[in-house]
C-alpha cells in the first residue's frame, strides 16, 4: 500500500493543503516532448526544492527509464506556492 504525502500550511485562515500545481506546470514547460514527469513532492522540500524524475514516452524505449531530474525551487507565500527556478537536468546514460 501506498502512503498518502500531503504538505499543509497554517495560516491566518486556519490549515490548508499546499497545492503544487504551479511545480508540476514548470517542470512541464522544461522538458523534451517525449518525456513525461512524476508529480511527487521529493526533494530538499527543506530548502523549498522539488525534484521530479523524468520518465520517456512512446515506443522508441523503455517506459519506466528515468531520462533526467526536473529541480524546481519554490516559495510560499500565504500558503501559495510560487515557482521561482526550474533547472532540467538530463541524465548521461541514454
Amino acid at each position: 500500500m501506498d502512503a498518502v504525502v500531503e504538505f499543509w500550511c497554517f495560516g491566518a485562515e486556519g490549515p490548508q493543503q499546499l497545492d503544487f500545481k504551479p511545480v508540476w506546470k514548470a517542470a512541464r514547460e522544461v522538458i523534451p516532448t517525449d518525456q513525461f514527469i512524476i508529480e511527487r513532492p521529493e526533494g530538499d522540500l527543506q530548502n523549498l526544492v522539488v525534484s521530479a524524475p523524468t520518465l520517456f514516452q512512446g515506443s522508441a524505449g523503455p517506459c519506466c527509464e528515468v531520462r533526467a531530474l526536473v529541480k524546481a525551487k519554490f516559495k510560499i507565500q500565504q500558503c501559495r506556492i510560487t515557482v521561482m527556478d526550474t533547472d532540467f537536468v538530463a541524465s548521461d546514460h541514454r
